[in-house]
This record gives C-alpha cells, structure tokens and sequence, in this order.
C-alpha cells in the first residue's frame, strides 16, 4: 500500500522525484547539522567562548589601548 502510494505520487514523474529528492536534502542537511553541532557543544561544554566569555569581559570597566607617545589631559582628551 504505502509502495503503491509512493510511486504514484513521487515517482511516476520525473520532475516531481527530483524535487521530492532536493527537498529532502535540504531537510536532512538542516537536521544533519543541527544534531552535529548538538553534540559538538555536548562534548565541548566549558570549553567554547561563548561558556568562558564572562570570565574575560566586564561591562563595567572598558579597556582602552593607547599609544605609548599620546599623551592625554585629565579629562581624557588628546592633547595638542
């Protein structure tokens, strides 16, 4: 019953079973993916930046890098 349904709705034309096939693809690529990177994170937990991130950055203070030879004034303005 379900062979019968299959071959005359999917493969009887030809157009119709390579759009069943692309489409297919594109769903099991998408899930195929989904579970691989499920699993990446599974094994890496702790170990990704997005885990670790808040030991490193702090909203509060803001590092700023400067040239060694500016020379700044008090209220943080470059001096001419």
């Amino acid at each position: 019953m379900v062979a019968r349904l299959f071959y005359r709705y999917v493969c009887r034309r030809c157009s119709i079973f390579t759009f069943s096939i692309v489409t297919s693809a594109m769903f099991f690529e998408r899930a195929y993916d989904e579970v691989c990177e499920y699993i990446f994170e599974t094994v890496n937990n702790g170990r990704l930046w997005k885990h670790i991130k808040h030991r490193y950055e702090s909203s509060t203070t803001e590092t700023r890098y400067v040239h060694k030879d500016t020379k700044f004034s008090i209220d943080n303005r470059e001096a001419r």
